[in-house]
């Protein structure tokens, strides 16, 4: 084949790709249902829909509100399915029945997939309701929006109101370094004009809340996270090192609460062979490589660094010889994965 054919047949390999995810994006045609008045600090349900799942490509799907993350995963081809669950249904009006779901925007079409979720609201400032879908491909990305109008109604009587400055939107989280830790305070934008003495409760969840990680309780609304703290392995690497901090507290039988999102920077790695860049050693000897003095900037200096340590070998001579790869003492071709910090070369004596 030649040159000119190659570049054509990628070409249109690239614009074939990019064509299919926009395409299975749109078809998707993925819209959001809730009720116009959703209730203050009380779960309520939201439908998000699709005409067509997508199979080809992976879409992530963002539902949020200003102050309030209310869903985060990806659907499609992903390596691992994320919640929520997608069911086909053949009436998507009897599906916001079923969930009590009063809108006056009539669904767009009735057969498709749905997935509900319950939704606790906290802030009276929350007045739309945002969905955005998003594919990308190699060198664009590419966006849907859906936009919901929302009314939290709030109760008759007064109610404390607060916010977290600086970290209440989920798409502008709080950056943290794990090696500084962090102080955090909630402000009450509305104390009704009442002392509020109460015990307050802090918990460190995932992006989305599925998975609690630290509780604290505290007499006043600050908190002070230790440094090398915020280190958790959420169940799904779209949420890897976001996390979303819920302050409540409560005064005569009335909860209130606010939500913090916060995204973790970790610290850098360094690896390390001890005796510099460079060893000599002659063809007939056993080279001992120790990388057990490579650091994890993200742990404390007594914690254990490494539990495995991976070692590749290769010629700056000539890449395509197995000469390094078969000496190696574990005899893996490509790397070298065991328990220990110590890799073990053995040279044997060639002739020239």
């Amino acid at each position: 084949m030649s040159i000119k054919k190659k570049i054509l047949v990628l070409l249109l390999y690239y614009l074939t790709r990019q064509f299919a995810e926009t395409s299975e994006l749109k078809e998707a045609n993925m819209k959001v249902y809730c009720n116009e008045y959703v209730p203050y600090g009380l779960q309520t349900n939201v439908v998000i829909t699709m005409e067509n799942l997508p199979v080809k490509s992976a879409i992530t799907i963002h539902l949020s509100t200003p102050s309030y993350l209310l869903a985060f995963f990806e659907i499609g081809n992903v390596p691992k399915e994320m919640p929520p669950k997608f069911r086909r249904t053949s009436s998507i009006s009897r599906e916001l029945s079923f969930y009590a779901i009063r809108t006056k925007k009539k669904p767009v079409y009735e057969e498709g997939y749905f997935a509900n979720l319950t939704a606790t609201f906290w802030s009276k400032t929350d007045r739309i309701l945002k969905l955005l879908g998003r594919t990308k491909s190699s060198s664009r990305i590419f966006e849907i929006r859906e936009i919901v109008p929302v009314k939290v109604n709030l109760p008759q009587r007064c109610h404390p109101h607060l916010t977290m400055p600086k970290c209440s939107d989920a798409q502008s989280p709080r950056q943290v370094l794990i090696t500084r830790g962090l102080f955090i305070n909630a402000l009450f934008l509305d104390t009704c004009n009442l002392t509020i003495r109460t015990t307050y409760t802090w918990t460190l969840k995932d992006a989305v809340g599925f998975s609690q990680f630290l509780s604290y309780n505290t007499d006043s609304p600050h908190l002070s996270i230790r440094p090398f703290k915020l280190r958790f392995s959420p169940s799904h690497e779209l949420w890897r090192n976001f996390y979303v901090l819920q302050f409540k507290g409560m005064l005569d039988g009335f909860y209130f609460s606010s939500r913090c999102y916060i995204k973790l920077i970790m610290g850098q790695v360094e690896a390390v062979i001890i005796g510099g860049k460079t060893r000599s050693a002659s063809r007939s000897e056993t080279l001992w490589m120790d990388g057990s003095t490579s650091y994890d900037f993200s742990k404390r200096n007594k914690e254990v660094q490494f539990s495995s340590y991976n070692w590749n070998c290769y010629s700056l001579e000539d890449s395509r010889n197995p000469f390094c790869h078969q000496n190696i003492s574990c005899g893996v071709f490509d790397s070298c994965k065991f328990f220990k910090s110590w890799l073990h070369i053995y040279i044997p004596f060639k002739s020239d």
